[in-house]
């Protein structure tokens, strides 16, 4: 993609990126209770929406590496409010998840970006591919961070793989949608104009850090 049309995208993939760094720790910390069954699966699908729409946006992987690269920041940002090291299994293994799932949207943008502009079966494969692929890519997680994917109580299953159709299901909604947000999103009138575009990524990010610092210190 050509640089110059990717500079206006910029500012709106921050924004992207924020909320999604954002969301993962809140979403994460309200799905907690059930973290042991199915939380995971409904994430895949979250980060599927968010690196779906900065693909979008940039028209180039430039946009999920761009809001991957976000992602991690925030994630390393709540682990050091919570005082964990990297090395721990509530942000090495998240970050892994992170790569992974930013690896098969742009994968699946690859080999069906065309399908899925075409029409909504397209984009609905689209998603539930990236999603499955990233949930069946989980468990050799212990090969890059040394630390095991959670498993189904009283089995070896890794719980991305027993509940790999609900993250399928969530990533096959959440590419329509990420479609439908980024055709609406090109018409606001914030990203054209000059003054804004600075102040309203650095806002959402100023936001985004302050929201995870009021849930973990509040």
């Amino acid at each position: 993609m050509p640089h110059q049309r990717f500079l206006p995208a910029f500012g709106f993939i921050v924004v992207l990126g924020s909320v999604w760094g954002a969301a993962e720790a809140g979403l994460g910390l309200a799905l907690n209770a059930c973290a042991r069954v199915l939380s995971g699966s409904i994430m895949t699908g979250v980060a599927v929406f968010f690196l779906a729409s900065a693909r979008l946006r940039a028209k180039s992987a430039r946009g999920p590496l761009l809001a991957l690269a976000l992602a991690f920041g925030f994630k390393l940002f709540d682990a050091a409010l919570l005082g964990l090291p990297i090395r721990h299994a509530a942000v090495a293994n998240p970050m892994f998840a992170f790569a992974t799932e930013a690896a098969a949207v742009i994968l699946f943008f690859a080999l069906l970006g065309k399908y899925a502009e075409a029409g909504i079966g397209g984009r609905i494969l689209l998603g539930a591919g990236a999603a499955v692929l990233s949930a069946g890519v989980f468990p050799l997680v212990k090969l890059a961070t040394g630390i095991p994917a959670c498993v189904v109580p009283g089995t070896s299953m890794p719980l991305s793989i027993a509940w790999a159709p609900v993250a399928a299901a969530a990533g096959a909604l959440a590419v329509p949608l990420a479609f439908a947000f980024i055709r609406r999103a090109e018409t606001w009138e914030w990203s054209r104009r000059p003054a804004l575009r600075a102040a309203v990524p650095a806002a959402a990010a100023l936001m985004s850090l302050a929201a995870i610092a009021a849930l973990r210190l509040v």
